[in-house]
């Protein structure tokens, strides 16, 4: 039977763990894109053969996958989008740079918000991911990114320490983390999406696709 034990399978290229009181978080021990992820557990020719389609649709076509953030430039490839991939009771966060997917962490519960913020964090600590100052940034969903004391934030974001721990100390820390960096870009919650002519054709089927 095909991707028989898939779940666990999905799980094995994430090395790094690291414990939390509300869960666990992992971390692969180097940059992993979704097609090397992929084939690297799967077992057979038939399971290889099932991956001739793109990656994200294989995911797409077993798991929910959904937006959480969206990082949005000026110019070319503009815009670079973090979702999470719900499979059981873990959540896999991906990457999306208008190109490729990588996976960026996992973690466990799913619904933890701190679990989320040590992930975040990381990414946001990490030019693979985001490699200037964006623009703006769209939270999507703002129950699972802590950004509801942003307003009292933005007007004291000139007193956030500069050397954040990558572990955070308490539930504000995205948020500290996130408005301390980016100032006034920030809108939560936004709707809907405009298209960019220049996109990959993977992108826009990705915009069409995941939620």
């Amino acid at each position: 039977m095909a991707w028989e034990n898939v779940e666990e399978r999905l799980k094995e290229p994430f090395k790094i763990q690291v414990p939390h009181n509300k869960g666990v978080v992992w971390f692969a021990d180097g940059p992993l894109e979704i097609n090397e992820w992929l084939t690297s557990i799967a077992q057979t020719d038939e399971e290889l053969k099932e991956l001739n389609i793109p990656r994200i649709r294989f995911l797409q076509n077993r798991w929910p996958i959904e937006k959480l953030l969206q990082l949005e430039w000026d110019g070319f490839a503009s815009r670079r989008t973090i979702l999470a991939m719900y499979v059981g009771h873990r959540a896999y966060i991906l990457f999306f740079d208008g190109f490729t997917y990588r996976l960026a962490g996992l973690l466990e519960p799913k619904d933890q918000v701190e679990l989320y913020e040590l992930v975040l964090a990381r990414m946001f600590q990490d030019p693979l991911f985001v490699p200037t100052e964006p623009k703006r940034i769209i939270d999507r969903r703002p129950d699972l990114v802590p950004v509801n004391e942003l307003d009292y934030l933005q007007h004291h974001h000139e007193d956030l320490p500069h050397d954040q721990p990558q572990r955070p100390a308490k539930k504000s820390y995205l948020a500290k983390l996130l408005v301390g960096w980016v100032g006034n870009w920030i809108e939560s919650p936004v709707l809907g999406f405009w298209h960019d002519e220049s996109a990959t054709e993977e992108e826009d089927y990705e915009r069409k696709n995941v939620a």
